[in-house]
């Protein structure tokens, strides 16, 4: 009930790269986005970046920080039922935590916490990909770079680090993927 009476809010301040949250029909509408930009800029490579158990692993102190430090009011308004709910000395019911870190992948607070927490970064991967009219439209954890090749590895690896560095995410490479054209 508290996400889903701040859905729209935060759809809005996340939608722009960012379609888990508050966004109706957000996967239909990424794959409209990612398939219109192809037809635009055929040349250019998609890549699809999978951080390896991307809900389970992210640091919960960084998620806290980053929903404290939201622009949203509503996603602020968040912050203390986040921390309530995900303490390891929480005694909610229904949530069993069998770590210290992580969210609860599924559960709408969570969704909302995973993508405020990726977005400062999202939003800085973009302005590096705007000046090549690039993308990085993402649900969740699925994160898409479409660019010029050498710009999109470049971003895709800045972001990785970044990641790494303020959420304890890893970039899987197994399962991330590249798509070109022949």
């Amino acid at each position: 009930l508290l996400v889903h009476q701040r859905a729209a809010a935060i759809g809005e301040a996340l939608g722009k790269h960012q379609v888990a949250v508050g966004v109706k029909a957000g996967l239909s509408k990424l794959h409209l986005l990612l398939s219109q930009h192809e037809a635009k800029y055929p040349d250019y490579v998609t890549l699809k970046l999978d951080c390896k158990n991307a809900h389970n692993s992210v640091t919960r102190a960084a998620v806290l920080r980053h929903m404290r430090a939201s622009p949203v009011v509503e996603v602020r308004e968040l912050a203390r039922a986040f921390w309530a709910t995900m303490s390891p000395l929480s005694r909610a019911w229904g949530i069993d935590k069998l770590s210290e870190e992580g969210v609860q992948q599924g559960d709408g607070l969570a969704g909302v916490a995973f993508a405020v927490a990726i977005q400062p970064h999202i939003e800085n991967a973009a302005v590096s990909l705007a000046p090549y009219d690039g993308i990085i439209p993402g649900c969740s954890d699925d994160v898409y770079i479409r660019a010029p090749a050498n710009v999109a590895f470049t971003v895709a690896m800045k972001l990785r680090d970044a990641l790494r560095t303020d959420l304890g995410l890893e970039l899987q490479v197994t399962k991330s993927t590249a798509y070109a054209r022949d």
